[in-house]
């Protein structure tokens, strides 16, 4: 629509008429006003698009396709098959009660089984004298837990160990699997 069409259709209109009009004929008359101004601009932003792409077609060297490897994930071992074997040994004071030696034994022992482990023995040994004063202590019992856990809950057990108070050592070994010839022997 030109511009005197435009003011023609204003001038059409009665005196008391409202100027603007419906809200249907301004949206007509806005989406026509856009799609003017598109046409105007887009020829040239077609034709600067169009350059651009080719610069950069130019520029950029194509690098050829690599061959797409397939990764095959393995399947899950056995809960069986991860677990590993350790050995705990740990000194506590002599004048700890049986009940506390327990009660320590016992949070390792369900510190392994929360992950699927097992316990496989647990020795408590009689009071024993220390060759040296151990935190002011010179008499002690040793508990010896055989085991088979997850090596992840290593680092909690040592950390349960070393801030409890009655525990004066410890020592965790991983022990290798025994063959079935080293067990009939």
């Amino acid at each position: 629509m030109s511009v005197n069409e435009k003011e023609m259709q204003n001038e059409a209109r009665p005196e008391g008429a409202d100027m603007q009009g419906t809200k249907d004929e301004a949206l007509q008359n806005l989406s026509q006003e856009t799609q003017e101004a598109k046409g105007e601009g887009s020829v040239s932003m077609q034709r600067r698009t169009s350059t651009t792409q080719r610069q950069r077609a130019q520029k950029v060297k194509r690098r050829p396709k690599k061959a797409r490897q397939v990764i095959q994930v393995p399947e899950e071992e056995p809960l069986e098959a991860r677990l590993r074997s350790y050995e705990l040994l740990y000194l506590v004071d002599a004048a700890t009660g049986r009940e506390e030696i327990d009660n320590i034994s016992g949070g390792v022992v369900q510190r392994v089984e929360r992950t699927g482990g097992y316990a496989e023995s647990v020795k408590v040994s009689e009071v024993r004298r220390l060759e040296y004063p151990i935190k002011r202590s010179t008499h002690g019992i040793y508990v010896l837990i055989n085991f088979r856990a997850l090596p992840s809950v290593i680092k909690e057990i040592e950390t349960f160990l070393r801030y409890n108070e009655h525990v004066l050592r410890y020592l965790i070994v991983a022990t290798r699997q025994k063959t079935k010839s080293e067990t009939a022997v």
